[in-house]
């Protein structure tokens, strides 16, 4: 008979993983006898990914009395944090699977690029739209209003469905109604039709985010910093798709045949001669109103984008991988069944139960994480919304440029500070998290406090090309805090709700942010500033989204300690 010793020990599960404000616990018990030898890699493996304590029911005879952990895990862990552990702690090394994660982010990508650039089109070609439908100006400012808080308010439900839901279905299903809806903008003969259009276009995108910031960190779990800020470039390559949109719309509008007779120098600049005909283009200016010809082609650009949607739809739905479909994490949860089946442990049906909605949210709504990297995103967009909206008349007025000269900069200057910033934020991020203790810090809190100087500087110089070079840095360092707070918002989340604590975050952001170019015109008008000095609100509000990070970077290391 041999001799058995047991010690039993207690401890966390991965760094850095919490449910809720407190880590996930679990008790090892290591019971070895006089004969020792390895554990079989199949146990191994098994214990490892799936926290099972005891599931040697099995063991062939010959491992009697060779050493083995026992754990028993007081509670579940979540699924996407299964998902993680498959995928990060085995190892997939094949060439398919590696591509298959890349073309998840790709998809996801393309699919970003395409929300974009509906959500920017409408404000971007408004100026064709108005006259050809004979909008008014409170009409116009309806359609953007109500799309920005349609878009926020439908950002929980869609969020508390993405977690409840495959999400591959969810997101292709949504990509087709917003596609079917800018088709029906395209068409749309009255005020009434374009609006309801625009609003149905805003709940259905509202899906967008909260799939990808869940699904996309669980391709890969060890870069989730840098996926999510390629992620994040199709914002500002959909807003550059929509300007050139709305320039080709110009561009394709302005060209028309006219009767030789009818052609005035004074408002038109000839091309060229075509028998009794003058091929022309106006001399832009606001007072310009177009003619019939001018007025449709903005329906053909809506019905090529709503077209090319329905084709991404078809692609996103047959060919994009999720992991918690995986055969891996498929295997991952049929081994917990099992286990659990063998009353390795048990858990009553009370614990296993759907919280409720309204319990969800006040769960998420009450933890200090959140509420941190939600006021720190919530400033930074207010800043933002508020540089956007104002800047082109901002050089306008400021500086006496037309829109000639400003727009071609602009149109440079913010994508290529978005796209540096952020991508450069998103691979910084992961080696700074790797190789300092609070190496992320620096970008969310770090890059940010840095940019509100620079952004100063570029408000307050005295020309105009000094201005957009300062802006350029500061737009850059201002975008670097994206990828990294959506990381940190994963981390806080409670176990199964990352979609619904996401789509709170973007919903509390958007309503926030959109207040941002009201409190500039308050600021210039009502309190008589100008507008110059009330855009130094922007890099005040950088200022304290900064501050705001360096908390939530605090307590996100503290909990880290105690785990």
């Amino acid at each position: 008979m041999q001799a058995r010793t047991c010690v039993a020990k207690t401890g966390y599960g991965r760094k850095g993983r919490t449910q809720g404000n407190r880590p996930r616990r679990r008790k090892t018990t290591r019971c070895q006898s006089a004969k020792t030898s390895d554990p079989s890699p199949a146990l191994e493996k098994l214990g490892k990914l799936v926290n099972v304590a005891g599931f040697l029911q099995n063991e062939p005879e010959e491992s009697k009395g060779q050493a083995v952990d026992a754990e028993v895990v007081e509670e579940d862990p979540p699924l996407e944090e299964v998902v993680e552990e498959a995928v990060s702690d085995v190892k997939f090394d094949g060439f398919l699977y590696r591509f298959r994660r890349l073309y998840g982010v790709g998809v996801m990508t393309m699919v970003y690029v395409h929300h974009s650039v509906v959500g920017f089109c409408v404000p971007a070609i408004l100026p064709q739209i108005v006259p050809d439908m004979g909008l008014s100006d409170t009409e116009s400012a309806s359609l953007t209003f109500g799309f920005t808080l349609f878009y926020a308010l439908s950002l929980i439900p869609a969020g508390v469905v993405a977690d409840r839901v495959r999400r591959i279905d969810l997101l292709s299903a949504s990509l087709v109604v917003w596609s079917a809806s800018i088709l029906v903008a395209s068409n749309s003969k009255t005020f009434s039709t374009l609006l309801l259009a625009r609003l149905l276009c805003a709940v259905s995108q509202s899906t967008m985010n909260p799939v990808a910031f869940s699904l996309i960190p669980e391709l890969f779990p060890q870069q989730r910093t840098t996926a999510m800020s390629f992620y994040n470039i199709a914002i500002y390559a959909g807003r550059s798709l929509s300007f050139t949109a709305a320039l080709a719309s110009f561009k394709a509008e302005t060209l028309r045949r006219i009767p030789l007779d009818k052609f005035d120098p004074m408002s038109m600049s000839m091309l060229y001669i075509q028998g009794d005909m003058v091929v022309a283009s106006p001399i832009w200016n606001y007072d310009f109103i177009p003619t019939a010809a001018f007025e449709q082609s903005w329906r053909a650009i809506f019905t090529s984008i709503g077209e090319a949607g329905l084709v991404l739809a078809l692609v996103l739905f047959f060919t994009a991988f999720d992991p918690r479909e995986s055969p891996e994490a498929r295997k991952l949860s049929q081994e917990r069944s099992l286990a659990e089946s063998r009353n390795v442990h048990s858990s009553s049906d009370e614990s296993n139960a759907a919280p409720g909605f309204l319990s969800s949210l006040s769960e998420i709504a009450s933890d200090k994480g959140f509420q941190y990297v939600t006021a720190a995103g919530a400033f930074n967009d207010l800043g933002g919304w508020a540089l956007i909206s104002w800047q082109a008349l901002f050089y306008e007025r400021t500086y006496g440029l037309d829109a000639e000269q400003y727009a071609p900069l602009l149109a440079l200057v913010l994508p290529i500070g978005g796209i540096i910033g952020g991508v450069g934020g998103g691979l910084l991020g992961d080696y700074l998290s790797r190789n300092f203790p609070a190496g992320r810090a620096l970008l969310t809190a770090g890059a940010t406090a840095f940019s509100a100087p620079v952004l100063a500087a570029s408000i307050l110089a005295p020309d105009y090309k000094t201005s957009t070079s300062m802006l350029l840095l500061a737009f850059g360092l201002s975008e670097a805090w994206r990828a990294p707070s959506a990381i940190i918002l994963r981390e806080i989340s409670p176990p199964g709700k990352a979609s619904t604590a996401t789509a709170i975050h973007l919903c509390l952001r958007n309503l926030i942010g959109a207040t941002g170019p009201l409190l500039v015109n308050w600021l210039a008008y009502a309190k008589g500033l100008g507008l110059q000095q009330s855009l130094l609100l922007v890099p005040l509000m950088y200022i304290f989204s900064a501050l705001t990070f360096w908390k939530t970077e605090l307590l996100v290391a503290a909990r880290q300690e105690e785990a």
